[in-house]
């Protein structure tokens, strides 16, 4: 069961990479920016990453300047969770389920049912990783919560 359920998390996770390795490289295409060396690697840990290859100085710098331009714009469209989805808050390093929306904040509780709901900046806060799923779903089933 946990080998499927891993097999089934580690399939998702590299479908979203590739998707998001393909919406990236259209994307700086459609401004002349090319990354030639694009690509999704997966990393010792099994979780799937993005890899950029060898930027020469110009794209490099024309990457940055992008990245730099729309952040702001990032931070007006990202989507709100719906509600029970784990995250990972990077600026305390723990795993929540999303409660809600507090102001400009997000709403999180404990994914494992411990410690008090806090708020997170949601420009800090990320999809947790393969792992991170299956240490919170075997928590789940070990605490009598799967399902």
């Amino acid at each position: 069961m946990i080998n499927e359920l891993l097999a089934q998390l580690r399939a998702e996770q590299f479908e979203q990479a590739r998707t998001a390795c393909d919406y990236l490289g259209s994307a700086l295409k459609s401004i002349g920016v090319a990354l030639p060396g694009l690509k999704v690697e997966q990393t010792e840990s099994g979780d799937f990453r993005l890899a950029l290859g060898n930027l020469d100085i110009d794209p490099g710098k024309e990457l940055a300047f992008v990245v730099l331009a729309g952040a702001s714009v990032l931070h007006a469209i990202k989507a709100v969770p719906n509600a029970g989805e784990l995250l990972v808050d990077t600026s305390t390093s723990r795993l929540g389920k999303f409660c809600g929306v507090e102001g400009e904040q997000w709403r999180l509780a404990g994914a494992f049912g411990n410690g008090e709901p806090w708020t997170a900046d949601p420009l800090k806060v990320r999809e947790p990783t393969v792992n991170e799923r299956v240490r919170a779903d075997m928590a789940a089933v070990i605490g009598g919560k799967a399902g």
